[in-house]
């Protein structure tokens, strides 16, 4: 399993982190001055380390968007596989999602809705499709493009997955120290989390209990949340919850995926 490492927001520790590589950057921190204009940090921008006034920040951030999107062009795959993408889907986008299904009217409708969702990424995005309709494909080609909005803390994961990670914090040979409530604080902080073939898993009173805390965690704090699932609206309120299906419909969009499997056409 992927483990996160915590933010260290030591000022001397970063500076130890980074070297001697970004000195100019060490010497704007050591007097205090904005990175733009040269004018005096306040001590709010200082304690969370911007580099500029907020009167530059527009300019810094437009930077600092054209510096991460020169990264993306030759690492984006590095950075999706950083967030638990699988190998098979690491080169799904939204301009590759028709190569098996041809220009069928359906799949470009399905498209534009799920690129309408990530132009702001608010709220929930509930997909429901049968296998193989390409629900996996259009979750990742959605976290690309949150990457492209530098929407950095995002996750990719298979519901039975993340519950078999929670599970393992029973085990003798956790040797992690994690148990669940880690695991519901690390993944309901995510600025953009996708939860894949939820209803797949085994269902019991507590895979029922720890995804209702996690969506309603995610709901509560307006945290745009992905979900994918073989299941209707009626199907996931009969397999897990009404509580629970009532949250994912209200966090916001429901795209009824039709397409037929790919993989048996091929």
């Amino acid at each position: 399993m992927p483990e996160e490492k915590p933010l260290k927001k030591d000022i001397d520790e970063i500076l130890k982190r980074v070297g001697t590589k970004n000195q100019s950057m060490k010497t704007s921190m050591s007097n205090g001055r904005c990175s733009i204009c040269g004018n005096q940090l306040t001590t709010d921008e200082w304690k969370n380390l911007i580099w500029c006034c907020s009167k530059c920040k527009p300019v810094w951030e437009k930077r600092e968007l054209e510096k991460w999107h020169k990264y993306l062009t030759i690492n984006i795959e590095h950075e999706l596989a950083r967030r638990n993408v699988p190998p098979k889907y690491i080169k799904c986008s939204f301009d590759n999602f028709n190569v098996h299904i041809g220009k069928d009217s359906q799949a470009i409708k399905i498209i534009a809705k799920a690129r309408e969702y990530t132009k702001i990424f608010e709220g929930g995005l509930f997909m429901t499709g049968g296998c193989g309709s390409g629900k996996t494909h259009l979750a990742v080609a959605c976290l690309r493009e949150a990457l492209k909005k530098r929407i950095k803390k995002s996750f990719y994961v298979k519901v039975p997955e993340l519950l078999m990670w929670i599970r393992h914090t029973f085990d003798k040979d956790n040797t992690n120290k994690q148990n669940e409530q880690d695991f519901i604080e690390r993944f309901s902080g995510y600025d953009f989390l996708i939860l894949d073939d939820m209803g797949a898993e085994k269902v019991s009173e507590y895979s029922i209990q720890i995804l209702y805390l996690l969506v309603d965690k995610r709901d509560s704090f307006l945290k745009p949340t992905m979900i994918c699932s073989n299941l209707s609206i009626g199907g996931l309120e009969d397999t897990l919850s009404p509580r629970i299906t009532s949250r994912i419909v209200g966090m916001g969009r429901v795209i009824k995926n039709p397409l037929s499997d790919y993989r048996m056409r091929r």
